[in-house]
């Protein structure tokens, strides 16, 4: 036998102080949450019993309950009022675009019929070849620039790019200074 006694499982002879027998076969994991499965349903059946027997929390509950109902049809009608602007906007629509479409029918039939030459296609073959020129003329400039040159066109952008850098936090921070000065 065992007993809880200081919040330790303890196992004693006298069985009056024991609650619950030793189990002498260990239980599967399945028998397990079977046993705690009908200990939640008992609990939960007690404190039902328990909220129906006090008046003061059935009452509070009632309380709850009427809000959440409340809420919810406040919700659904909120709802319910979207959904009937989305379909007046939607009507207002299709007035709008029934009016230009009969706007336009006047137009065309008051006036005669100019007969347009369809769009002139783009000369793709031209494009290509321009493009194939452009690179061309790229792969010739790679093969004749000596590793020399290479090295001065990578200096000269890396330069041109720390200026730009430096001067716009010049800028920055002489603002940041005109702004501080100035408060």
């Amino acid at each position: 036998m065992h007993c809880k006694i200081g919040g330790k499982m303890k196992h004693t002879k006298r069985p009056g102080l024991c609650e619950r027998p030793l189990s002498p076969v260990a239980l599967s994991h399945k028998e397990r949450e079977q046993r705690k499965r009908e200990k939640n349903k008992l609990s939960c059946k007690e404190w039902r019993e328990n909220m129906k027997s006090d008046p003061i929390r059935s009452e509070k509950q009632k309380q709850k309950d009427r809000e959440r109902n409340r809420a919810n049809r406040r919700k659904a009608k909120t709802e319910e009022e979207k959904a009937r602007q989305r379909e007046l906007t939607r009507e207002r629509v299709r007035r709008f675009r029934a009016k230009q479409k009969a706007e336009k029918s006047k137009v065309t039939i008051n006036q005669k019929k100019v007969t347009t030459r369809p769009k002139e296609k783009r000369n793709t073959k031209a494009v290509k070849l321009q493009r194939e020129k452009w690179k061309m003329s790229k792969r010739k400039q790679r093969e004749q620039w000596t590793q020399q040159k290479w090295k001065c066109h990578r200096e000269k952008n890396r330069n041109a790019y720390y200026k730009r850098k430096r001067t716009a936090k010049e800028c920055h921070t002489s603002s940041s200074l005109q702004n501080a000065s100035g408060q």
